[in-house]
């Protein structure tokens, strides 16, 4: 570990950087900021800072991540994860990043290591809220002819979900908007008549939350619910060990439009 202190931006295009650079000299800071953070802004005030990935270049973020992929891929799948959990183990990502540098794969198999376990833990947490989502996330249609669903994860998990989708839509256009963090991810006209992705927030959130309209989509859904369902099976406990409390509120079989 170096006595220096690095800063980064909160996305995750600089903390791709910094994780390339520490997996590259095989060393990480002594302090990871985030300035405008409770405390860190303070702190980076009075600091110097030694390294600071604020608001990289669209190419430098681009070829940090091929670099990334190219040597560790692991390391690049963590890294975004680590992003996505909201849970501050950047720092642990970047002397886990490090220790590959120095001893390749071995490093991502030493969880005698603190930083390890604890990314290890933060992604798998992330992985598994991906999963869920996957079956959890029910769409309505808009009046505009999108299908929206409305998803308030514990983690930041829409960047990992809208691929997802993208390919199960096809041509059709839909959106997923998290009102908790106020921004949605939509598919629109790509190049070569297919789809992409693109992001929405603030006033333009709007145009892709549920509207109402599809008010005989939801109802259909529940009576199926409701007709398929086993009462002589039924098993609450174990329901809510596959389908946590936290999701109801978005599920159109209990109750949500």
């Amino acid at each position: 570990m170096s006595d220096e202190t690095w800063a980064w931006d909160g996305s995750l295009e600089a903390l791709l950087v910094l994780a390339q650079t520490a997996c590259q000299e095989g060393d990480f800071p002594a302090a990871l900021i985030l300035p405008g953070r409770s405390g860190d802004e303070l702190f980076a005030a009075s600091v110097r800072l030694d390294r600071d990935a604020s608001a990289p270049d669209p190419k430098a973020a681009e070829a940090a991540l091929d670099w990334l992929k190219a040597r560790q891929p692991r390391l690049a799948g963590a890294a975004y994860r680590a992003w996505m959990a909201e849970e501050d183990v950047e720092a642990d990502l970047l002397e886990v990043a490090a220790d590959c540098g120095r001893r390749g794969d071995l490093a991502l198999s030493d969880y005698t290591r603190p930083a390890l376990s604890r990314l290890a833990a933060s992604v798998r947490r992330v992985t598994k809220e991906i999963h869920k989502l996957e079956g959890f996330a029910r769409f309505s249609l808009r009046r505009d002819g999108t299908w929206v669903a409305l998803v308030e994860p514990v983690h930041n998990v829409l960047p990992a979900l809208a691929p997802y989708f993208l390919g199960r839509f096809g041509g059709e256009a839909f959106a997923l908007c998290d009102p908790s963090r106020g921004y949605a991810i939509y598919s629109s006209p790509g190049p070569g008549g297919g789809r992409a992705l693109s992001s929405a927030q603030g006033q333009d959130l709007e145009a892709f939350l549920p509207d109402g309209s599809d008010a005989e989509g939801p109802e259909l859904w529940r009576s199926y619910f409701r007709i398929v369902e086993n009462q002589g099976r039924h098993n609450p406990r174990l329901q809510r060990s596959l389908m946590p409390e936290r999701y109801w509120r978005h599920l159109t079989e209990f109750g949500a439009s």
